[in-house]
């Protein structure tokens, strides 16, 4: 008896300890946690609201729809969704649903807005990248790696081609950066990119 109630305490204390982790993570950083969760759904004819109580609700994570801009494309809410997907990220689950009805998904204000791809593409955030083990503070380097970017990650999305992303090498106080302007969906494809290069650079 001494020993489970020795073991109750244990599982108390990490219980609390977690629940402590949790609450110093802000709203968008749990958010971004629970994206990364393995996901299981089956729906079948469900409405698009519907799908995002169920999976607001299996993540606990405050997920919402963007009625305006679902409005102004003509889509309703109710449309009826069927989609079957086992333990996949939520993350991929939600770009491989959500594409069947034209839509995507952002981060803003605390809450996961199911919204426009137009929507989606006005809410662009700026983030500097230091880059300058990568290219060795060599100007041509970082040119070459701009392009890089442009290239294999949305290219359609670049204000060069028209669209509305944004992206400046710099040399600043002797360090290379980027700054990018764009989407957060297009940020985590720059950051995953970004680390893949870095795994090779330290090989």
């Amino acid at each position: 008896m001494a020993v489970l109630c020795a073991l109750a305490g244990v599982l108390l204390v990490a219980q609390h300890s977690r629940g402590e982790e949790k609450e110093k993570l802000t709203a968008e950083e749990r958010i971004e946690q629970a994206l990364d969760e393995s996901t299981t759904f089956e729906f079948e004819e469900t409405s698009l609201q519907n799908v995002v109580v169920f999976l607001s609700e299996a993540h606990d994570i405050p997920i919402v729809l963007d009625r305006r801009a679902l409005n102004d494309e003509g889509l309703d809410p109710e449309t009826a969704i069927t989609y079957r997907l086992k333990q996949v990220k939520l993350r991929s689950a939600l770009k491989l649903l959500l594409r069947d009805v034209e839509l995507t998904f952002t981060i803003h204000d605390e809450v996961l807005e199911i919204t426009t791809t137009c929507a989606a593409q006005e809410r662009m955030e700026t983030r500097v990248y230091a880059v300058t083990e990568l290219v060795e503070n060599c100007a041509e380097k970082l040119e070459s790696l701009a392009d890089v970017f442009t290239a294999c990650i949305a290219p359609e999305s670049w204000d060069e081609v028209g669209g509305e992303g944004s992206l400046r090498p710099l040399m600043l106080n002797g360090k290379s950066v980027l700054v990018i302007s764009q989407t957060r969906e297009v940020h985590n494809e720059i950051e995953a990119l970004l680390d893949q290069l870095r795994a090779v650079d330290n090989r």
